[in-house]
C-alpha cells in the first residue's frame, strides 16, 4: 500500500500538537512523513525539534519481538498448545477419526505440555524466539505421548 503525502497531511491534520511532536521524536519516519509532518507544524507556528539520530528504544524492533523475556509465559504456552489442538482437532475430523471423547482427552494432552513449557518460560533466564518455544512444545507433547502410549 502506497501511502502519498496527501493522505499523510489528512491523517496529521487531525492529530493533536502533542500527538505529532510524540510522533517526531519518536525516529521512525520515513522522509516524506518526516517533511509532512514539519510542514503540518509549521502551518500550526509549533516550533519544529531536530529529528532524532536513531528510533527511540520504546519502539518494538523486530529484534524486540521475536526474542523476548515475556510478560505471559503461559499465555504464549497455551497459544502454542491451543494450535496444537486445533491442528490434531482438523487431522482427526478430515480423518474421520474424531469423536467427543477423542476429542476431551486430546484437550487434556495438548494443554498439559503447555503448562510444562510456561513453567519454564517462567523461571527461565534467556530469552526466547517463538520458534523456540513451539519447538520445545511439540517436542514435549511428542515425549508425553510416547511415554503414555508405552504404558497403555
Amino acid at each position: 500500500m502506497e501511502i502519498d503525502k496527501t493522505a499523510l497531511a489528512q491523517n496529521y491534520s487531525a492529530q493533536s500538537d502533542d500527538d505529532l511532536l510524540a510522533l517526531h521524536e519518536a525516529g521512525a519516519l520515513t522522509e516524506m512523513a518526516y517533511e509532512v509532518l514539519e510542514a503540518e507544524l509549521a502551518h500550526r507556528g509549533v516550533a519544529i525539534p531536530k529529528r532524532p539520530e536513531a528510533p527511540s528504544p520504546n519502539l518494538k524492533t523486530p529484534h524486540k519481538i521475536m526474542f523476548m523475556k515475556t510478560e505471559h509465559p503461559f499465555q504464549m504456552a497455551f497459544t502454542c498448545g491451543l494450535f496444537m489442538h486445533i491442528v490434531l482437532i482438523v487431522i482427526l475430523v478430515v480423518s474421520g477419526h474424531f469423536s467427543a471423547r477423542v476429542a476431551g482427552r486430546l484437550l487434556w494432552d495438548t494443554m498439559f505440555p503447555a503448562v510444562i513449557v510456561g513453567a519454564i518460560l517462567r523461571f527461565s533466564k534467556p530469552n526466547w524466539s517463538y520458534l523456540k518455544i513451539g519447538l520445545v512444545y511439540v517436542g514435549l507433547f511428542f515425549l508425553l505421548m510416547m511415554l503414555n502410549g508405552a504404558k497403555a
